[in-house]
C-alpha cells in the first residue's frame, strides 16, 4: 500500500547519512540505505535546523515520492549559509545497487563559515550564485566515490580575500630597505587580513572521483590586482594538488602558494620570488594532477 506522510521536524543531526571515512581511505564496507526499501509513499517534508556534519540547513522543504526503493525530490528548497538553493535529488537504495543524482541552482551561498571551521581561516568571503550537477553508483562508500562524476559554474559575488595583506607586502617590497627576499616577507604579512575584490567567476569538473579540472578567477575593482585559484582534487584518495596566484599590485609579479598533499592537512609552500631583484615570475599554472 502507498503511505502519505507529512514531516515537520526541527533541530535534526543527519551527520549519519555522509559517506564514512577511516584512517586511509573510504571504507568498504557494504553500503545499505534502510529508509529506501520496497514500499511506497509520498512525503510531505518541512524541516528546520537540519544539521549535516558542519553544514546546517535553516530550512527544507520539499515533496519527496517513494517507490519500491527509488526516491524522487524534483523540487527540494534550502535556506543555508546565508543563500538558498533549489534542486533535483534521485536516489536509489532497496534491491537496487545504490544510487544517486543530484542537480541544482544556488544563490548567495557563502561556504566561508564551514573553511574556517576546518582551517582557521575563510580564505574567501563571498557569496556564490550558480549550479551543480553531480551523480555517483557504488555498493560501498569508496565505489561511490570512485564513480563520482559532475560539474559546478558558479560566479562569486563581490568579496574578500581574507588571508594576506598584500598592500602590506607590496608597501614592503617597495621599500628602499627591501631585503631582496621577498618569500621571506610572505609569512609576515600572512593572517586576518582582507582585499576586495569586485567579482569573480569559477568552475569544476568531475569524473571517476576526480575533480579534474578546478579554477576561480578573480576581478579587482582597481584593474591593478588580479588572483587565480586553479587545482584538482583526488576525493578517493582525498589528495590536492593546485596553486594560488595573487598579484598585489601589477599582472605581472604573482605571489603564487603551491597546495599540495592530504586535504586534511595539506601542505603549503610560498613563493614572491618575483619580487626580488632580476629574477623571472614563476609560472603560476599549477602542475596536472597525476
Amino acid at each position: 500500500p502507498q503511505l502519505n506522510i507529512n514531516i515537520a521536524a526541527d533541530n535534526v543531526d543527519m551527520s549519519w547519512l555522509l559517506p564514512k571515512h577511516k584512517a586511509l581511505s573510504w571504507r568498504d564496507d557494504a553500503l545499505t540505505w534502510p529508509v529506501l526499501g520496497r514500499g511506497d509513499a509520498n512525503i510531505e517534508l518541512r524541516a528546520g535546523n537540519m544539521r549535516f556534519g558542519q553544514l546546517t540547513l535553516d530550512t527544507l522543504a520539499g515533496r519527496l515520492k517513494l517507490t519500491e526503493g527509488v526516491l524522487e525530490a524534483p523540487e527540494m528548497t534550502a535556506a543555508l549559509l546565508g543563500g538558498k538553493m533549489t534542486a533535483n535529488l534521485l536516489a536509489e537504495g532497496g534491491l537496487l545497487t545504490p544510487r544517486f543524482a543530484f542537480d541544482g541552482q544556488f544563490n548567495d551561498v557563502n561556504p566561508s563559515m564551514l573553511i574556517a571551521a576546518r582551517y582557521g581561516d575563510a580564505l574567501v568571503d563571498a557569496g556564490l550564485s550558480g549550479g551543480a550537477r553531480l551523480e555517483g553508483r557504488g555498493s560501498s562508500t569508496r565505489a561511490v566515490m570512485e564513480s563520482l562524476s559532475g560539474e559546478m559554474n558558479f560566479e562569486i559575488a563581490p568579496g574578500e580575500l581574507t588571508f594576506f595583506d598584500a598592500v602590506g607586502f607590496a608597501e614592503a617590497v617597495r621599500a628602499d630597505d627591501f631585503s631582496g627576499n621577498a618569500t621571506e616577507l610572505v609569512a609576515q604579512y600572512t593572517g586576518a587580513h582582507r582585499l576586495s575584490f569586485a567579482r569573480g567567476l569559477g568552475r569544476a569538473n568531475m569524473r571517476n572521483g576526480v575533480i579534474e579540472t578546478a579554477s576561480s578567477d578573480f576581478v579587482f575593482a582597481d584593474g591593478l590586482n588580479e588572483a587565480r585559484f586553479q587545482g584538482a582534487l583526488d576525493m578517493v584518495g582525498l589528495e590536492v594538488d593546485a596553486a594560488f596566484a595573487l598579484y598585489p599590485f601589477d599582472r605581472q609579479r604573482p605571489v603564487l602558494w603551491q597546495i599540495t598533499g592530504n586535504l586534511e592537512k595539506p601542505n603549503l609552500k610560498a613563493d614572491a620570488s618575483a619580487f626580488n631583484p632580476t629574477v623571472a615570475a614563476p609560472n603560476a599554472t599549477p602542475p596536472p594532477a597525476e
